[in-house]
């Protein structure tokens, strides 16, 4: 829980990041391509109005650009360059982004429970934690034989 408590920030950061860049972006798609639609050049109202430019950047940030880029495309040779620079933003750069503040999350829960058995081991266990200890080792080995038997059955089936 802690380890949650700890990237939540970086989360926020990211995340009021991405909304920055939305925003930017909704912007200059729309005061380049505004004209497109009303003017008959193409099929889709894609940037019209800036909560229009939002719904169909948000639909290049999912899946839905290469339709969409290719009508533009048709109309302004260049217009690759800001669709293509939009995708790879969104895409890639924020998915890992979100990927490397939880990888280094799980590495902070990993350390955290190194540093708690490194202590746990250094002190002898007493009478009733020698009991539990036994009882989750014997857990453990019927887990083991158990997984062990369902693997023999599965390979004679």
């Amino acid at each position: 829980m802690n380890a949650l408590i700890d990237i939540s920030p970086k989360i926020a950061i990211v995340v009021a990041l991405f909304l920055l860049l939305f925003y930017n972006f909704a912007v200059v798609f729309t005061y380049l391509f505004k004209d497109l639609y009303s003017d008959g050049l193409t099929s889709v109202d894609y940037f019209s109005t800036l909560g229009r430019t939002f719904c169909t950047l948000l639909q290049c940030t999912i899946a839905g650009w290469p339709d969409m880029a290719r009508e533009v495309m048709s109309i302004y040779h260049w217009a690759w360059l800001p669709i293509v620079v939009w995708v790879m933003v969104s895409k890639i750069a924020f998915m890992q982004l979100g990927i490397v503040i939880l990888c280094q999350s799980l590495g902070r829960i990993d350390s955290g429970d190194d540093v708690y058995y490194a202590q746990a081991s250094t002190e002898l266990p007493t009478g009733g934690d020698t009991a539990r200890i036994e009882a989750k080792l014997n857990r453990l080995a019927y887990n083991i034989e158990s997984t062990i038997h369902t693997e023999r059955t599965q390979k004679e089936f």
